[in-house]
């Protein structure tokens, strides 16, 4: 199969199961809020913030670098060998470390004690994970497949288990215990393309000296997608506020999960491409390519689901879940925002090998959004920290595209995104006047809005012959064809 093949039949798998990703919170999301109650979602929410602090810290950056090593050795047995080996030294020592000073923490700890307790899988899930091998063969079929088991068989005991709050310690063991199983499975499959080597201790440390580089976007991990949980609940009273943060940020994360799957199956490839001196222009033109389509996809994703989340929230959660309103349409802007950032700085920074500048820019974005976050937070709670998030992407972005303006094309990159929010316009109107005809708010009329809201912005599409539109059409109808 050609690279380009298997790159799109990767794409392909990875949408699959992104779409899955979508659907089935919109499924237990609903059915969640309702029997276990915005308290304790706020529990869960801050318990597993907390405890992702310990993963990032014992992982130390292992995964990135392991698939980014596993990319450029995975043509030689022998080399790729002695790289996953490393790498899993590595991870093994500084993971064991990182449980031993967690349950130590959980000694000292009175408060949701027995959650930390049950949370101690999410660790050892993380010390056994070796996605990142097969990430970097790009051999995405066998996380895929994983994944989607895994996900229905915890929608299936969700239902069938979790009946009310006191069936909470019950919801945990099935939500973490679900990824546990799935990165032992995993297991079964590495002999097929690395074969164990006995333990170098010199090899180990140098391993972890190069992990080093990719731990700062891990603690940026941490700033971006923990620190605003903990931080609400540090400043705020009770898990209540959290409980609407997770449930709104449930929603962020399910769209820009399916927006980026691009971004994790073309990382590989281009580093790929990097390291082996293709030709630049040729590269940094599927670079721009890429993030047009990002562009085309998220700016009326973000417009529509900022119009519909009035309807949406109290239909999807139930009554009481009116604060997640303003959230998820702050997170709405977000996701253009994390969306470019996301392919910009691992296209044009940690593919070709930048990860140093990478890692400062990080670490200033992260500094803003932890002082945004005290700021916000105490003057609006969970939307505060919405807005936090916002005010450090759009830094993160903007040095992004001024470091890589060589790279890209900053005039067309701002041209298109003016382009396709004018071409969002009629979608704007269809999904207002909607809104206003419709006689009770409901899923009917929420359904009629994505349907005219969807079905206008394609016609935009065509009258105008969009570039990256009619590419992607003409090469569907090219397939069917043949």
């Amino acid at each position: 199969m050609s690279l380009e093949g298997k790159a799109k039949k990767n794409y392909i798998y990875n949408l699959c199961y992104n779409i899955l990703v979508l659907i089935i919170p919109f499924i237990t999301a609903p059915y969640i809020s309702r029997v276990l109650g915005k308290e304790l979602i706020g529990i869960y929410s801050y318990t597993y913030a907390i405890v992702k602090y310990f993963s990032i810290l014992g992982l130390l950056g292992a995964h990135t670098y392991g698939q980014l090593e596993v990319s450029k050795k995975r043509n030689d047995k022998e080399e790729l060998s002695k790289v996953f080996n490393d790498v899993l030294g590595c991870k093994f020592l500084t993971m064991t470390l990182s449980i031993a000073v967690f349950i130590f923490f959980v000694f000292f700890t009175k408060q949701y004690r027995e959650v930390y307790i049950i949370m101690l899988l999410v660790l050892v899930s993380s010390e056994l994970d070796v996605s990142w091998l097969f990430q970097g063969l790009e051999e995405f079929k066998y996380i895929v497949v994983r994944n989607i088991v895994i996900r229905i068989m915890s929608v299936v005991l969700i239902f069938v288990l979790v009946k009310d709050k006191d069936d909470f310690v019950t919801y945990l063991i099935i939500m973490i215990g679900g990824n546990l199983l799935g990165n032992i499975s995993l297991w079964t499959k590495v002999r097929r393309y690395v074969y164990f080597i006995k333990p170098n201790l010199s090899r180990i440390f140098k391993t972890l000296r190069n992990n080093l580089k990719y731990f700062v976007p891990s603690i940026a991990a941490i700033v971006f997608v923990s620190l605003d949980k903990c931080m609400i609940g540090w400043l705020t009273v009770g898990p209540t506020e959290n409980g609407y943060y997770e449930q709104a940020n449930k929603i962020y994360e399910m769209l820009v999960t399916v927006v980026t799957s691009l971004t994790v199956v073309l990382l590989p490839r281009i580093t790929y491409l990097f390291s082996n001196n293709e030709d630049k222009k040729k590269l940094y033109e599927f670079i721009n390519s890429n993030i047009i389509f990002i562009e085309m996809i998220t700016v009326p994703l973000c417009i529509g689901v900022y119009l519909v989340s009035p309807e949406f929230v109290p239909l999807y959660f139930g009554a009481g879940y009116d604060s997640c309103i303003p959230m998820i349409q702050v997170f709405s802007l977000i996701l253009v925002v994390t969306s470019l950032n996301n392919i910009i700085s691992n296209q044009c920074l940690i593919a070709a090998g930048k990860q140093k500048k990478m890692n400062v820019f990080l670490i200033a974005s992260s500094l803003i959004n932890a002082v945004a976050n005290f700021v916000f937070i105490q003057l609006a709670g969970g939307l505060g920290a919405t807005i936090a998030s916002f005010v450090s992407e759009l830094f993160q972005l903007v040095l992004l595209i001024v470091y890589d303006k060589d790279i890209v094309d900053v005039k067309n990159f701002l041209r298109k995104m003016l382009g396709y929010i004018l071409k969002s316009f009629p979608m704007i109107g269809g999904v207002y006047c909607i809104q206003k005809i419709s006689i009770n708010s409901g899923i009917l009329s929420i359904m009629l809005q994505v349907i005219v809201g969807v079905f206008l912005y394609f016609i935009m599409m065509f009258i105008t012959k969009d570039d990256c539109f009619m590419k992607i059409f003409n090469g569907v109808i090219k397939r069917k064809r043949r």
